[in-house]
């Protein structure tokens, strides 16, 4: 313990910690009836000296002390000095008593609860606990003075403050995590709080740029520039929500901002400069590409409905044009193909939803159909990460109206003629054509769209093999088949078609989505599961096979499960030569780091590491 003067009073100030779940103290006996105090209501030596308070400790107790001998404690033992008699006035009130007061100041996320705020149970509970540890410590006071002060956390509730720092906490944890579809309503939460919050601005601003809503984001990257108008990343972020729409104009404007960045970067100095310099001078690069796609496209649209590629996909292989996180890889193009209606049952393929994709003119085999960026794209850590590209989906349509138009387009099943079909594949086309405003927020027609959406997911997504998995309009659109007319591949969330066999102006542009090396049985049970029948021609034929095609196929299944063993053990020797192959290199790296001579040589082309042993 000890003592401190404030306005010619001696106080006696004994601290002690108390348990967050109750007003009772942690170690307490929970019917009251042990008679020694808890081991935790001890002093701290956190007190008020010289007109201030460092607060540590929970509760205090404050009480008038009489005269007494050197005394020794019967329970922790020392001795205790004596001290003078003196008068201890508190106030009912916090406000008017000179201590709590300061206590208030000194810390003032914490509450003062004096007597007046407790119940008299609580009340009578507290002062028996005081008196104990009193009558431990050998103290000689006077009952009817004891007063004790209860000082404990706020909750957030009580304090708006520590509520706004712990919600912005976990908004920021959720965005380190990856789950950018859950931060949208965090950042509209907290904005309302505190509109000004620039990192709140910030972690909107990407998120929806890793979404790729560009229109949002642009807005987002615009209030973000507003509050931090010097500052290179929110300028960067507003270019790349430029580019990122794909509208010439944008692209136009993205590649002036780009520029302008490179150009002040250029000028600093300091570590990380220079790579920030070479990124800034592939957006200039990439906006150029972008632009150069465009003019193609609107040269040749007349013609005869191109799909031209915006790179070469031997430069993305090769390294030499490294994939960029926020700006398209390729430029959306879409070629010889249109979107149909499909009847039920209808030979050919199978789907779910009654639409089908038909090419426009002649394809040679290998000829390019469209190429797509993904209106959604997620990991697939576990099964139930599918609900990741669900909430992508409802909050990319509630917040962009291009989303939105997008996804009214893949939810709509009705009946299509050919006007539809014109309009549907010029929304497609353009970014510019865009829904009226985006979808609702109201909690019913929420809860409505929650379920369209996982419709659509369970339906229509496509996984890379990767733990990735996407939704793609035209691919959406498209029915399945066992002898598929095109294929697809996927560049990180791009999505390029091909056709698989000539095509004429006509067919139907088809596309094994469901694993098509199983017997008939098998393949028509995943069919069944994933809510179609599929009558495409192979499906079709085998279905009409005798028993001998039968036995067949079993006699097929049962080699290839007894050679599965052997193929496995195949698999696994490869992969341990692959491993020693990289620690190999790595080792051969090493000696090349480690040795100033080798590296000389290595950066000057004399040696190639690969080799050298």
């Amino acid at each position: 313990m000890a003592q401190c003067s404030m306005s010619g009073v001696q106080e006696r100030i004994l601290w002690r910690t108390w348990s967050p779940m109750s007003l009772r103290p942690s170690g307490a006996c929970a019917t009251g009836s042990c008679r020694s105090p808890p081991v935790d209501f001890t002093p701290s030596t956190s007190l008020i000296q010289e007109q201030s308070l460092i607060l540590s400790a929970s509760a205090a107790v404050i009480c008038h002390t009489r005269p007494r001998q050197k005394h020794r404690s019967r329970r922790f033992g020392g001795t205790h000095k004596a001290s003078s008699v003196r008068k201890v006035r508190v106030a009912c009130h916090a406000e008017d008593d000179e201590l709590v007061r300061k206590i208030m100041e000194v810390s003032p996320d914490k509450e003062v609860i004096l007597k007046s705020g407790r119940s008299e149970e609580e009340e009578e509970e507290l002062q028996r606990f005081a008196r104990e540890w009193l009558e431990e410590q050998g103290e000689d006071y006077d009952p009817s003075t004891l007063k004790v002060i209860e000082v404990k956390e706020r909750t957030m509730k009580d304090d708006p403050e520590k509520k706004y720092r712990a919600d912005k906490t976990l908004m920021m944890e959720t965005y380190d995590r990856g789950e950018i579809q859950l931060i949208e309503k965090s950042c509209t939460d907290l904005l309302a709080v505190k509109p000004h919050d620039a990192e709140v601005w910030r972690i909107r601003t990407l998120g929806r740029l890793r979404l790729k809503l560009w229109d949002s984001a642009l807005e987002a990257a615009r209030r973000w520039i507003a509050f931090e108008p010097q500052s290179l990343n929110p300028r960067c972020a507003e270019a790349f929500a430029q580019a990122g729409s794909q509208e010439a104009t944008q692209v136009k404007e993205a590649r002036v901002r780009f520029a302008q960045l490179y150009k002040e970067v250029n000028k600093m100095e300091g570590e990380g400069i220079r790579d920030v310099s070479v990124e800034l001078q592939e957006c200039v690069w990439r906006c150029d590409e972008l632009l150069e796609h465009r003019k193609a496209e609107d040269a040749m649209a007349e013609a005869h409905e191109p799909c031209n590629l915006s790179a070469r996909p031997a430069t993305v292989l090769t390294g030499a044009r490294p994939p960029h996180f926020f700006l398209p890889n390729f430029a959306d193009s879409i070629g010889p193909v249109r979107v149909a209606n499909a009847e039920p049952e209808e030979l050919g393929g199978g789907s779910s939803h009654p639409r089908k994709l038909l090419a426009t003119r002649d394809v040679e085999a290998g000829g390019p159909l469209f190429v797509q960026n993904a209106l959604a794209f997620a990991t697939l850590d576990r099964a139930e990460d599918i609900a990741r590209l669900k909430f992508s989906l409802v909050t990319a349509a509630t917040l962009s109206p291009r989303q939105a138009k997008l996804l009214d387009i893949l939810l709509d099943e009705s009946d299509m003629d050919d006007s539809d079909s014109e309009e549907v594949m010029e929304a497609l086309r353009d970014p510019k054509v865009v829904r009226e405003s985006p979808w609702s927020t109201d909690n019913d027609d929420m809860a409505r769209q929650f379920k369209d959406c996982e419709k659509l997911v369970l339906r229509s997504q496509i996984r890379t093999g990767k733990k990735f998995s996407g939704i793609w309009t035209l691919p959406a659109l498209a029915r399945h088949s066992c002898t598929p007319s095109a294929t697809y591949t996927i560049w990180g969330d791009v999505l390029m078609a091909r056709a698989a066999r000539p095509l004429k102006a006509g067919d139907e542009v088809t596309f094994a989505f469901h694993e098509i090396w199983f017997p008939l049985e098998m393949r028509q049970e995943k069919f069944t599961t994933a809510g179609f029948w599929c009558r495409c021609p192979r499906c079709e034929k085998e279905a009409s096979f005798d028993k001998r095609a039968e036995i067949a196929s079993a006699d097929l299944e049962f080699r290839f499960d007894k050679q599965r063993s052997r193929t496995q053990a195949v698999l696994q020797t490869l992969d341990l030569k692959l491993e020693e192959r990289k620690q190999d290199l790595a080792k051969q790296y090493d000696k090349i780091r480690d040795n100033e001579q080798l590296n000389k040589e290595f950066e000057s082309g004399a040696i190639c590491w690969p080799v050298f042993g």
